[in-house]
């Protein structure tokens, strides 16, 4: 209990100040009043923390704890807004929650009803809908509570609202803007639909909530009574037009600005001589052909009409200008979960199926790519106080280089497939007979972080040493 108190001591104005500048970027001011229970919540899942954990320290516990809070409290969060002011990726944030929701019984034990009734009403403000619009939404969602009880408030909302919108007949506001404003995908929605509605309302011949809307309606009439509900104005729906015919403008900005914050990242880790993958290496080099990939990318999807978020086009516009970058790797760089979204656009664009094979198995090995890691290792040998042994592998970097750029030429033309890694570290031993491939492998994974895997490094040095010795066989004579 004293370190209850010590919280609210030393850290209740920082605590307070936060939590106005949280509520105010998420437009959520009004709540304010909420903060004196915010802090009793924040003391006792604190209190319950065991020490020695990363979430003692208050600034890491404060996120997660803040948007559990306000969920519990019905308030609606945009959460991408809510996670990217605080610094955070929305999957730490919920990593984050995971781990503390057992400290929190209130948040296990929360009414759903509350929130997925707080964001109909949200929406149902933004646009401008007529009363009716929510007495529609609640009647639905009370008939299928069942179905969608043990699903995110969000989505069950977006469920909700995307039938309501369609018994309604409202053709001004469509399923995406809904989406958009509830932050929630389309075909999450639609999935859910197709998987837990459809098969309880048994529409035959349906295909999806958009294609075979006429037969959800008339299926959904037939069950319940609804009220009549007008359409918005049109000067109301006047700014989502002018939003979407700047689509291409916004889309352009942002995608540029990510690609430039990703570039900052690898170039201040490469100033910091940190090893970069190989996605990160390849980027640096084919900055100029991912610009122009993706002003060109922006008006091919919209000259067919497919909508994808900023970060989609930039890791499409990276894996079309480096080949040899796994998708898993972009996808990591651009911050989306999956890369099975990355290969689905590509296929949209370039009607080819094998590009996910084609980026992960990395067809041949680059010299420079090789020659960066051992640039890398060099420099941390130099700057270490290693053994006179080690020393000498920085000593003679350009017989090191040139034998790197020759393996990697002749492991290319006999089609041998290995990672640069593995060549670095076979070069090393060629040219240092006298280091054993134990203490190579050990530096490369004390000094880069490197695993060399045994089988291969050794496969690796007896097929090159044969071939050196070939060569020099062919040099004698």
């Amino acid at each position: 209990m004293t370190q209850s108190i010590q919280i609210n001591k030393n850290n209740y104005n920082v605590l307070r100040q936060q939590f106005i500048q949280t509520l105010t970027d998420i437009d959520q001011i009004q709540y304010s009043h909420l903060f004196e229970e915010f802090i009793s919540v924040f003391n006792t899942v604190h209190s319950k923390i065991r020490r020695y954990t990363k979430y003692r320290n208050i600034d890491l516990a404060f996120p997660p704890i803040l948007y559990m809070f306000l969920k519990v409290n019905a308030v609606v969060v945009n959460r991408h807004i809510f996670s990217q002011n605080l610094d955070l990726t929305y999957s730490q944030l919920v990593k984050d929650m995971k781990n503390l929701i057992p400290l929190y019984l209130d948040f296990k034990n929360r009414d759903n009803s509350r929130l997925v009734f707080a964001i109909i009403e949200d929406v149902v403000s933004y646009f401008d809908l007529h009363h009716h619009f929510t007495d529609n939404a609640k009647l639905l969602y009370n008939h299928f509570y069942p179905l969608l009880q043990f699903t995110s408030e969000e989505l069950s909302a977006g469920v909700i609202l995307v039938l309501t919108l369609i018994v309604s007949g409202i053709t001004s506001i469509n399923m995406a803007q809904i989406c958009e404003r509830i932050c929630v995908s389309s075909g999450s929605v639609s999935n859910k639909i197709n998987k837990y509605i459809i098969p309880k309302l048994d529409i035959p011949n349906f295909q999806s909530p958009i294609n075979s809307a006429y037969l959800l309606r008339k299926k959904l009439v037939s069950l319940m009574t609804f009220q009549p509900v007008p359409c918005p104005s049109t000067s109301l729906i006047a700014p989502l037009i002018e939003r979407s015919s700047l689509w291409t403008k916004n889309l352009n900005e942002r995608s540029h600005l990510l690609l430039n914050i990703i570039i900052e990242r690898i170039t201040k880790k490469q100033s910091n001589y940190n090893l970069l993958s190989r996605a990160e290496f390849l980027i640096h080099r084919n900055i100029k052909t991912i610009r122009k990939n993706i002003n060109y990318f922006i008006k091919l999807l919209k000259r067919r009409n497919i909508k994808r978020d900023h970060k989609r086009i930039v890791g499409v516009s990276i894996a079309f200008a480096c080949p040899r970058a796994s998708l898993v790797d972009i996808s990591r760089l651009i911050d989306v979960s999956g890369s099975s979204s990355l290969s689905c656009l590509f296929q949209k664009i370039s009607h080819k199926g094998t590009f996910t094979q084609y980026a992960s198995k990395f067809p041949y090995l680059d010299s420079h790519y090789a020659k960066e890691i051992f640039r890398i290792l060099r420099y941390h040998i130099k700057s270490l106080n290693l053994n006179h042994k080690l020393f000498r592998i920085a000593s003679k970097p350009k017989t090191i280089g040139d034998s790197i750029e020759k393996i990697c030429e002749m492991a290319n033309e006999i089609g041998f497939r290995t990672r640069e890694p593995i060549i670095v570290a076979t070069c090393i031993t060629l040219t240092n007979p006298d280091l054993s491939q134990n203490d190579i492998s050990q530096l490369m994974k004390d000094v880069l972080n490197i695993n060399v895997n045994h089988t291969t490094f050794s496969h690796c040095v007896r097929l090159f040493k044969v071939v050196k010795l070939d060569d020099q066989i062919e040099k004698n004579t």
